[in-house]
């Protein structure tokens, strides 16, 4: 779905394996209320906006989600604001924002973040469950929560922020973090 830079607001969308594809230009705003499937999952893309925000009003389920750009390179950028499930996370290699703000996040395979602006997590447990290298992150890692990767998968933090109350677990995997600030913070390692 193109907008040609004009604001794009879906409610919610059932996938039933077909992929979606938004694109809201450098001007357009990108709202998706949730996306789920009543079968097969299917795969999303967001192609450019101004602002994106996954699941403002539910969840986010898909098999690979690829995010290209979005414009805004202040706070705001592309944001999954309820609980999501995928299996694959592509980012392109621009300045744009990420964040993981619902309770509860699973994103599957080893991910390997190629923006280079913020990476937020504010959420109660985030897993990446083959791993997860954020060194790529320019405008910095920040972290409240549980950020986990499950069995060997290896943790990989740039220059992180403590938000909250953090807790980095990587099962049997190593963690490395590049440095830490938020020294008000409790940061607990598992």
């Amino acid at each position: 779905i193109d907008s040609a830079g004009a604001d794009l607001t879906l409610a919610a969308v059932t996938a039933n394996g077909f992929a979606l594809t938004l694109d809201g230009g450098p001007t357009g705003v990108i709202d998706l209320a949730s996306l789920s499937a009543a079968g097969t999952t299917g795969a999303l893309q967001v192609t450019d906006s101004q602002t994106t925000t996954l699941g403002s009003a539910g969840v986010v389920n898909a098999t690979t989600v690829t995010l290209l750009d979005t414009t805004n390179t202040g706070t705001n950028g592309i944001t999954f604001a309820n609980d999501t499930t995928i299996d694959s996370l592509v980012t392109g290699g621009l300045p744009f924002n990420l964040a993981f703000t619902g309770t509860t996040n699973t994103i599957g395979g080893d991910t390997t973040l190629g923006n280079t602006g913020r990476f937020t997590v504010n959420s109660t447990t985030t897993t990446f469950t083959g791993g997860l290298d954020t060194r790529n992150a320019a405008g910095g890692t920040f972290l409240s929560g549980t950020l986990a990767t499950a069995g060997a998968g290896q943790m990989d933090l740039g220059a992180t922020t403590l938000n909250g109350t953090t807790t980095l677990n990587s099962g049997t995997g190593a963690i490395n973090v590049a440095s830490v600030a938020g020294a008000a913070q409790t940061l607990n390692l598992q």
